[in-house]
């Protein structure tokens, strides 16, 4: 136990014949109990076993009325003593309740009721308290024992933990822009040690005439509230509220139009807050809201708290130069590699922070495994839907370094596998009922909890307006580039070495492949109608080229061994043909997953005459520090001549692979004109960030 929680007990205050039964006195361990007690030391409060705060709340504690005694040990090797003192300001805060704390100077934790002589020096003080409540039932402050006394000066720490009215959210703010652009979805997170809150509010500010590094309130003090139901005593909304949707324990998403960011110069950013308190009548919020967050800027002056919730983003409209940050692969910290792990994420941050000649990135593209929920492969990975589907996210978007960058720029993301289970795909009907029952499960929680927290979309509303189905594949247009994120993981078909060449075994369905036709279709139609040479970008997590040599054998079913279009020979061979017969030379695939950066030439001839040439560019891995789940460059065919025949026509390829492996972590995409003008780069190694030459590719 002591490994677990700390020193349990002090040995030097318990009985040899108490230790002799202590398994008495302790019970058997429960892991549920372990668990919870993680959730206690993450959150810093107490928490149900899947860690939410559904206790510790103002609105709770302004129903603890009666008398309460704590009796404490000072040598604690479990709770520390200045728990007791912040406890003692949170209920002087949040309710009419007298605490009382007693402090015992020699004993620890359980000691203070198994110890040998807790009998003469813990229960009298208990046993007073209790008496004087006897003798007087209305008693609300109880008198402390003689012996008992305050602990004063420096000792006394100032912790209390209810919040303010106000406060920035506990992980997010997060951007994702709705498909049409018109809209911006922010997920943000309340914190779980201050339960349930009220509202989101969203402020512009900006820089004070007087004093140009604080900010200020515009002189009508402009907001946007949301909520997820209406204020009383109102029979119409002004014009800003907003609805949010709440997605449970804390997370909510709300929809807001991209005009509420400002074009102008003394713009800073819009302001994200967390409000906890009760909502007025409508008539009141106006003044509630001015005064308190005037107050949150005062208070936050020496801080800048008021910066870690500052989305500094603004959208833009057309433009012939594109300036992309993508990666994938985010393995979690463990104990001991907190910073390292999120190493991209904090050089990204500083890039975008710094004043640079050359554009910076203007969105981020996420393109698989932004979480690992398997990530001991089934080891030790927690097994509530909570734990395994949820706490990955909240993690990634309370750490400081992600959130400096999504405050900044709008994300899009598609999943992969490790979003559900290492290597997850479809089983096909050979497999028992049960193990397929339970392998769509995990599918299910795992598309749910990226819809909600990586797409910002309610899975249930996603699920009835599609009729049951969760189509992830999507697209979208910013700043006048055309994308196409397609679903590799979710949408394939089972496989296996009878039916890998059937031209029924896909990496993408029909459907998927419908919607990919109908949108490069559409592309092809507008560069003609434009005359443009603009690049289009599909979004792959799955490598596209190069392919694989372990699946290049001449058995089709050596395709078995690569788990990207390779592995699907008749998708690969659909989407080449495909692109060369509408003579596509400007498109892009991007993809992660093989955790090492590479840029592919494919050039495509038909019957012998070119078609067009299109590029692959892979990003490494964000953080991947297991060596054995790495590709390295000699797993790929660097260089090939490639064909095939389909519908009577030849289609012959020539790839020639470029390894970038001075490409660490994001990558960089940037230029104008046609897809061969593009530099891919990484972040690090820029002449702007290190005065040297570029290592552009």
């Amino acid at each position: 136990m002591d490994a677990l929680y700390g020193r349990d007990f002090n040995l030097v205050n318990v009985d040899d014949k108490v230790l002799q039964h202590i398994d008495d006195l302790f019970g058997p361990m429960s892991i549920d109990t372990v668990k919870q007690t993680i959730h206690f030391a993450r959150l810093d409060t107490i928490a149900t076993k899947e860690g939410h705060n559904i206790f510790v709340t103002e609105k709770n504690l302004e129903k603890w009325a009666f008398p309460t005694c704590s009796f404490n040990g000072v040598d604690n090797g479990l709770s520390d003593i200045a728990t007791s003192y912040r406890t003692d300001q949170v209920f002087s805060k949040a309710s009419a309740a007298h605490y009382l704390m007693l402090r015992n100077e020699e004993f620890g934790h359980q000691d203070s009721l198994i110890g040998s002589t807790a009998h003469e020096s813990v229960f009298p003080g208990l046993r007073i308290f209790l008496d004087e409540l006897d003798r007087n039932a209305s008693l609300d402050k109880p008198r402390p024992p003689a012996w008992s006394r305050e602990l004063q000066g420096a000792d006394k720490q100032s912790t209390a933990k209810l919040p303010r009215e106000f406060e920035i959210p506990w992980c997010g703010p997060v951007l994702i822009p709705s498909n049409d652009g018109q809209n911006v979805r922010i997920l943000t997170g309340s914190d779980p040690v201050f339960g349930e809150h009220t509202a989101q509010l969203f402020i512009p500010l900006y820089r004070d005439k007087e004093n140009a590094d604080q900010p200020c309130l515009d002189e009508s003090c402009t907001y946007l509230i949301a909520m997820a139901s209406d204020p009383e005593d109102t029979e119409k909304l002004p014009d800003n509220f907003i609805r949010s949707r709440p997605q449970g324990d804390g997370i909510t998403i709300c929809e807001i139009p991209t005009e509420a960011f400002r074009e102008d110069d003394n713009y800073l950013g819009l302001l994200v807050l967390i409000y906890y308190g009760k909502i007025p009548a409508i008539a009141n919020i106006y003044d509630l809201i001015r005064d308190g967050v005037m107050s949150f800027l005062e208070t936050s002056k020496k801080t800048q708290l008021w910066k870690d919730a500052l989305i500094t983003w603004q959208p833009s409209s057309d433009n012939e130069e594109i300036s992309i940050a993508f990666g994938s692969c985010q393995y979690p910290a463990g104990l001991m590699d907190g910073e390292l792990a999120y190493r991209s994420w904090k050089s990204l941050g500083i890039a975008l922070s710094e004043k640079r000649e050359t554009p910076k990135a203007d969105m981020l593209l996420l393109m698989g495994d932004q979480v690992y929920v398997d990530a001991t492969a089934g080891l030790f990975d927690p097994q509530s839907v909570d734990e395994r589907y949820q706490w990955p996210y909240k993690k990634l978007y309370s750490n400081r370094h992600v959130r400096k960058v999504l405050r900044q720029l709008p994300i899009y993301c598609m999943l992969d596998d490790h979003e559900i289970d290492n290597n997850w795909g479809p089983l096909d009907t050979s497999h028992e009922t049960s193990r397929i029952e339970c392998n769509d499960r995990l599918k299910d929680m795992g598309v749910d909890a990226f819809l909600t927290y990586q797409r910002g979309i309610d899975p249930v509303t996603w699920r009835t307006s599609h009729n049951g189905k969760t189509p992830l594949w999507y697209d979208f247009e910013h700043n006048g580039f055309r994308f196409f994120m397609m679903d590799t993981r979710t949408n394939r078909s089972p496989r296996c070495a009878a039916t890998i060449d059937d031209k029924e075994t896909t990496l993408i369905s029909e459907e998927q492949l419908a919607d990919f036709t109908e949108w490069l279709d559409g592309y092809v139609e507008w560069l003609k109608e434009n005359g443009s040479q603009k690049p289009a970008f599909v979004i792959s997590p799955s490598i596209l080229f190069p392919r694989h040599q372990v699946a290049s054998g001449d058995l089709p079913a050596s395709a078995l061994n690569a788990d990207g279009w390779d592995g699907y020979p008749q998708s690969l061979k659909k989407i080449v043909q495909m692109v060369a017969d509408k003579g596509c030379s400007n498109l892009v695939f991007l993809s992660g997953d093989e955790h090492l950066s590479c840029k592919a030439t494919i050039s495509i001839d038909v019957d012998g005459e070119p078609a067009c040439k299109i590029l692959s560019i892979h990003c490494s891995g964000l953080y991947a520090p297991l060596p054995f789940a790495n590709s390295r460059p000699e797993d790929l065919i660097e260089q090939e001549s490639w064909s095939f025949e389909a519908d009577g026509r030849k289609y012959s390829c020539k790839i020639k692979t470029d390894f970038c492996e001075d490409i660490q972590g994001f990558g960089i995409l940037h230029g104008k004109g046609p897809a061969e003008n593009l530099l891919f780069s990484s972040i690090t190694t820029t002449p702007e960030n290190t005065g040297e030459t570029s290592s552009d590719h």
